[in-house]
């Protein structure tokens, strides 16, 4: 299960940077931030790019076969 385990630490670089892009934004606009409907369209974006890429990095690093 090597594989899987690269997976995982390339999709810790990844939330690392979606969270650090939220954080960003959030301190850029502050009021914005503030407004509860902003906010959820900002984090469900955040959240399903975040979804797609480490999907997408699981299929790369899955092996064909198990055992590999």
């Amino acid at each position: 299960m090597w594989w899987f385990w690269k997976a995982i630490a390339t999709g810790f670089l990844i939330h690392v940077a979606i969270l650090t892009g939220i954080f960003y934004w959030d301190n850029l606009n502050p009021q914005a931030a503030a407004k509860t409907f902003v906010l959820f369209g900002v984090l469900w974006a955040a959240g399903m790019a975040d979804l797609f890429l480490i999907l997408v990095i699981i299929e790369i690093f899955r092996p064909d076969h198990e055992g590999g």
